[in-house]
């Protein structure tokens, strides 16, 4: 599973000139803007662009100013070690994904946003499945990836349902 878009991030961070093989002087600015804003169109569901935009000249200077905020928090290298690890993160080491998820034996949270193109909720879906201890919790959610961190009520009850799971792990913990 993972993200399948890292390599077109990386493409366009790579393929600034200021880039330098990853020895810049200075951050590839433009690079890194091309990336957050292939990003950003991906962790935001249509429905919030819909929602919150009229018409493409709005989404296009959002993603400007998206972007140039994003440029001054990430560095390149990191951003592209980051989406190495999680492009090479396999569980299952290339084999049976189910057999492998069987294998978790922690309680585990589920909360993916129900309209997450970044990382589809079916992803989570599946893995509920298969993981013995699981709990699948959807974030109802037109933030999309961003479903945990962007609007109150999202963060409100994303913040709720860990407090009710954590509650309900330590509860089972005192019983034992």
């Amino acid at each position: 599973m993972g993200d399948r878009h890292g390599e077109s991030q990386r493409q366009a961070i790579m393929a600034d000139a200021a880039w330098a093989g990853g020895n810049y002087a200075e951050q590839p600015e433009r690079g890194l803007r091309a990336a957050a804003a292939a990003l950003e169109i991906w962790v935001r569901h249509w429905d919030w662009m819909d929602r919150e935009f009229t018409d493409n000249s709005q989404v296009i200077g959002w993603l400007h100013e998206q972007t140039a905020q994003t440029v001054k928090l990430w560095d390149a290298n990191n951003f592209i070690y980051q989406t190495w690890a999680e492009d090479l993160h396999d569980i299952a080491q290339g084999k049976d994904y189910a057999a492998a998820l069987r294998r978790i034996e922690a309680r585990t949270l589920l909360l993916p946003g129900n309209r997450d193109l970044l990382h589809p909720a079916a992803d989570s879906r599946f893995a509920a499945t298969h993981i013995p201890k699981a709990t699948l919790v959807e974030i109802d959610s037109d933030q999309g990836h961003m479903a945990s961190g962007v609007s109150k009520t999202d963060i409100d009850f994303v913040n709720a349902t860990i407090a009710r799971f954590l509650h309900e792990v330590f509860s089972d913990l005192v019983k034992i």
